[in-house]
């Protein structure tokens, strides 16, 4: 992130961190929070979360005993997770993720246009000294 500051310092970075709370909870990354202006919680019920999730790792064709095994550890991995309920209180913003694409990403360009500096308005150009 230094570089893309460096290059720009008012630059809008979003940085996708899946378990950053249960990483706090387990000790492993302290005090993160301070490495970070904003945080922004993606947040859906955990049965689209789940329905999501197989529907990216399972082929069409898998057998519903695949499913019921892809479905088991996707419980499992949430279950190992903060419930979002317990995410929001510490969080920035909610973006809501149970609708469409198109809804998403709407909301995260109404956030980052939230983040952006105002731009400056540009003095006027000096009067030409010409005589």
């Amino acid at each position: 992130m230094a570089e893309i500051f460096a290059r720009d310092p008012q630059a809008v970075v979003f940085l996708e961190s899946a378990l950053i709370f249960e990483a706090e909870a387990w000790g492993t990354v302290p005090q993160w929070r301070r490495r970070f202006d904003r945080v922004f919680l993606v947040a859906a019920p955990d049965d689209l979360k789940i329905e999501r999730f197989l529907a990216r790792i399972l082929p069409a064709d898998a057998s519903p005993e695949d499913r019921v095994r892809a479905e088991r550890d996707a419980r499992a991995r949430l279950a190992a997770q903060l419930p979002d309920s317990a995410k929001i209180p510490r969080c920035d913003a909610v973006i809501d993720n149970s609708g469409s694409l198109d809804a998403t990403r709407a909301q995260v360009d109404r956030l980052a246009a939230e983040l952006r500096p105002p731009l400056q308005a540009q003095p006027p150009p000096l009067p030409s000294s010409r005589s």
